[in-house]
């Protein structure tokens, strides 16, 4: 192989396959010349690790099956590898690597519920609905080499991971995940919607899922609560449509469709309000309100929202094309934006500028502000002629919360 880096220098590299006997598992090994060391993982998917000059990377997978490569290391429950994996696993390293210790790896340890306790997570199951039963379970944690091992750390290794899946007879789920979050930080605000619900405890992100149309929010509360005792004093954003009576209270006033173009009313109206320790902290929640304007004849589509109030963390979408997006905020702080969503309007500003003033009789362009903290401009978007594209014409949501 060539290092794509530098195309002069060859790297010397070697792929193999082989098949354990006593456990009839695939054994898939790459090895690439490196100079720099990477860490030394065992997994229950695959192993990592360096010695002479080489990276390895080891899978055992039931023979013929698809290779779990060191990409994937969290392959959900049910997929090939896990516990038993690991023996082979570690019969690959001895012979490939006889003079490392495997004392000195990053290993994953599978456990039982009985684990739980220790690892600062309660068991879901006292708290499930009746008729669920267990259809996979995952509960994993990692040991960290011994400081004398001066092993190289591995970065991004999640630390701890619980993967729960029940169901009813009639298809009904409830699916858990939880991950190891250690030096992450406490997330302000989580996210709590129907059938949905995500959190941090700062030393966890928690993910819990259900069909709201069985279990009601009661419910998954509570089984929320016995996963993580600090879930009473998360603050949660959560969000519904909201009434025509709401809508009206905002004062809001839609776009008016310029000449050329319709106005798709309620493109989506969300009404967005805090529960648990915040609720009610914010004088009437949070919403977000959006509209398209569709060209005619191919003209584009111009998009125009207004949001206000609590949002919900890394997931409150507001797309921003260069030249020709605006974004401003109302004299009573609430947030607007126009863009061109599709079609090059970027030499139509005048189009854009009427749209925002008949969202706004205050309306000023030298008060046009900067798009909101972390979003990146995007490309222009398809011509509305159907020429020659510039760019996707698909916005972009900010980047999400790290998990």
């Amino acid at each position: 192989c060539y290092d794509s880096a530098n195309p002069d220098r060859v790297v010397r590299s070697l792929d193999t396959s082989w098949l354990h006997g006593p456990s009839k598992l695939g054994v898939f090994v790459s090895q690439r010349e490196q100079a720099e060391p990477v860490a030394n993982v065992i997994t229950g998917y695959y192993a990592q690790f360096w010695d002479g000059g080489f990276a390895f990377t080891v899978s055992a997978n039931p023979a013929g099956g698809d290779v779990v490569t060191s990409n994937e290391p969290d392959k959900p429950a049910g997929v090939p590898g896990g516990a038993a994996a690991i023996p082979v696993l570690e019969a690959a390293v001895r012979q490939l690597a006889p003079g490392l210790d495997l004392a000195c790896f990053y290993r994953e340890q599978f456990g039982d519920y009985g684990d739980l306790a220790a690892m600062g997570i309660g068991d879901p199951r006292p708290a499930l609905p009746g008729g669920y039963d267990e259809l996979s379970k995952e509960i994993v944690r990692v040991t960290v080499p011994a400081a004398s091992c001066n092993a190289v750390k591995a970065e991004g290794f999640i630390q701890e991971r619980v993967n729960l899946f029940f169901a009813r007879s009639s298809g009904q789920s409830i699916g858990i995940n939880v991950n190891g979050a250690e030096g992450q930080g406490a997330e302000s605000t989580g996210q709590f919607n129907p059938g949905y619900a995500s959190w941090s405890n700062g030393k966890h992100y928690f993910n819990l899922n259900w069909d709201p149309g069985v279990v009601n929010e009661a419910a998954a509360r509570k089984i929320a609560l016995a996963l993580d005792p600090g879930f009473a004093n998360v603050c949660f954003v959560t969000q519904r449509e909201m009434t025509d009576l709401e809508f009206s209270a905002l004062g809001l006033k839609a776009p008016k469709a310029p000449e050329g173009f319709t106005n798709q009313p309620d493109a989506g109206r969300l009404k967005l309000e805090t529960s648990g320790p915040c609720k009610d902290a914010v004088q009437g929640g949070g919403f977000i309100a959006r509209w398209l304007l569709i060209g005619e004849a191919g003209r584009g589509v111009i998009e125009a929202g207004a949001w206000g109030g609590p949002q919900q963390p890394g997931s409150t979408y507001f797309p921003y094309i260069e030249g020709q997006s605006l974004y401003w905020k109302d004299v009573r702080g609430y947030s607007f934006y126009v863009t061109g969503a599709k079609g090059n309007l970027s030499d139509s500003r005048e189009i854009l500028l009427a749209v925002a003033e008949s969202m706004d009789a205050n309306f000023d362009e030298s008060k046009l502000l900067d798009p909101p903290e972390g979003i990146k401009p995007m490309p222009m978007p398809y011509p509305a002629d159907g020429g020659t594209s510039t760019g996707s014409s698909e916005p972009v949501p900010p980047s999400a919360p790290k998990r």
